[in-house]
């Protein structure tokens, strides 16, 4: 009988070491899980790519953007002005058109050729276009 309890107590004292070790095991893996997850999933200090953009390094490539996206939408711009958040674009002579930068500009161009090829059918010659409102606003 005694020896029977030091061999179950043996057992017993394996079995305990090897779960004590297990489940050390078990919170070092869950562990490196978290800590991969939690590196991964960290908040950035700028969340918008709107207020990268609208930072006055990134002048030059708002202008540069704008540019390429008036030789897509087939618009002749002959001078870009940026600031603050406003960028103004010359067309012909003395037509300006004005644009947000807390909008997207690729849908403002858009709007642009659009309105301008409705203008051009009805024959009449604008002097200020305004984007920078949710209705854009014709000045003649």
């Amino acid at each position: 009988m005694v020896q029977k309890m030091t061999v179950f107590k043996r057992k017993f004292n394996v079995f305990l070491r090897v779960f004590f070790f297990s489940f050390i095991l078990f919170l070092g893996v869950v562990g490196v899980c978290f800590g991969i997850w939690y590196l991964a999933h960290r908040q950035k200090s700028v969340q918008s790519p709107l207020a990268k953009s609208l930072t006055g390094n990134n002048t030059f490539s708002i202008a540069a953007h704008m540019e390429d996206l008036c030789v897509k939408y087939t618009i002749h711009c002959t001078n870009i002005n940026i600031q603050n958040d406003t960028a103004t674009v010359s067309l012909d002579p003395g037509e300006q058109v004005l644009f947000s930068l807390h909008r997207d500009v690729s849908k403002q161009f858009a709007s642009l050729q659009l309105t301008i090829g409705h203008l051009t059918i009805e024959g009449k010659r604008f002097s200020r276009l305004d984007f920078r409102f949710d209705n854009p606003v014709i000045t003649y």
